[in-house]
């Protein structure tokens, strides 16, 4: 499985003043270092909990459709799944197909979520080669970060608690392994992490 994203979130989970607010951060000079920063700790908060925070889109490889007793589905990563764009694979004959949408069941209501084939349907064959499956699914809570405080409002605060953190030592901040990080920061992340991942 291989994971690749094909558009980012068009907004940050924060603003700049509410990581200044957060952070208590009263320069305006240092507006530009904070958005960097802002940026840096919502990637490191998506890495380690496994999700997607604001709407995003990722395209998702599979050498092969699973088999197996948990009912040949597909575990869709980066949670919440919102959608799947498509769902595209190489025949037996080589031919790139796009599977219909009549064809699988989309369950978002599940973390993770997750992609079954249709009631009395089954995978179709595949040829034998690497990427053999593709699908393109949007995650994310939503498009705001209001719909963040909606079900894991703890993430939001994670990343204030990084940016403010990561600004106190901006010398090594580029690096946030090199960043000595509070444990309130790990304690709000975990309680969303997707540990399967």
């Amino acid at each position: 499985m291989s994971l690749v994203l094909f558009a980012g979130p068009t907004i940050e989970p924060l603003t700049v003043q509410e990581a200044k607010d957060w952070a208590r951060i009263t320069e305006t000079s240092d507006d530009d270092t904070v958005e960097g920063l802002i940026r840096s700790a919502r990637a490191h908060v998506e890495q380690l909990s496994g999700r997607a925070l604001i709407t995003q889109t990722w395209d998702l490889y599979l050498d092969a459709w699973p088999y197996g007793c948990e009912g040949y589905q597909v575990d869709v990563p980066k949670p919440p799944l919102q959608s799947v764009t498509y769902i595209k694979y190489i025949d037996t004959a080589g031919v790139l197909q796009t599977l219909a949408s009549s064809e699988y069941t989309v369950d978002a209501k599940s973390e993770p979520g997750r992609i079954v084939p249709a009631y009395g349907k089954s995978w179709p064959g595949t040829r034998y080669e690497p990427n053999a499956v593709q699908m393109r699914f949007v995650a994310g809570y939503g498009t705001q970060p209001i719909d963040i405080d909606a079900r894991a409002p703890e993430l939001r605060q994670a990343i204030g608690v990084l940016v403010g953190t990561m600004y106190e030592q901006r010398e090594v901040a580029d690096d946030v392994a090199k960043v000595d990080v509070p444990e309130a920061f790990y304690q709000l992340v975990n309680q969303h992490r997707v540990w399967w991942l």
